[in-house]
């Protein structure tokens, strides 16, 4: 079953359809990391995509020349800093009751964007654009978009801290 065909039959155009389809597999992607991450790791893999991203930025163009090998280095500090985390650091939020679980998910999806917009700003546009529409390329990675996604999981977690 093909989603794009299904939505081009509503009337829906083809970057439209492109853009609800991102957005359906970043919300289960979303429900997935924070399914398999869990609450108790979750604040730390946001930590250390904040430190692996700072690395990457000023690692030397002449080591990494190539987009591959700077986004490979991302993702390969992002797993070793988690691995690594509880020695280095361990910081969670807690929480019980009826409104924790949609804590635990908004924090995911806004992990899952972070990534998905440091991904996509290493990768270069026209490559970038073989996978996501031109919409969504600006929403991820347009220079005020790029702000928000980094600011807004950590707005999330300094509001959800002073509540909880």
């Amino acid at each position: 079953m093909n989603l794009a065909s299904i939505l081009s039959k509503l009337g829906l155009a083809a970057s439209l359809t492109q853009d609800i389809t991102l957005l359906i597999v970043v919300v289960l992607a979303s429900f997935l990391f924070g399914i398999f991450i869990g609450r108790a790791r979750l604040v730390s893999v946001l930590i250390n995509t904040y430190i692996a991203f700072a690395l990457v930025v000023v690692i030397p163009a002449s080591y990494l020349a190539d987009y591959t090998y700077k986004l490979l280095a991302f993702l390969v500090l992002v797993v070793i800093l988690t691995l690594w985390g509880k020695r280095i650091f361990d910081v969670s939020f807690s929480g019980v009751g009826s409104g924790f679980m949609w804590k635990i998910f908004a924090l995911s999806f806004l992990e899952v964007v972070l990534i998905l917009s440091i991904v996509v700003s290493l990768i270069p546009k026209k490559e970038a654009l073989a996978y996501v529409s031109l919409s969504s390329f600006g929403y991820l990675v347009a220079d005020p978009m790029k702000l928000v996604w980094m600011a807004a999981p950590l707005i999330f977690l300094f509001f959800v801290q002073r509540r909880g």
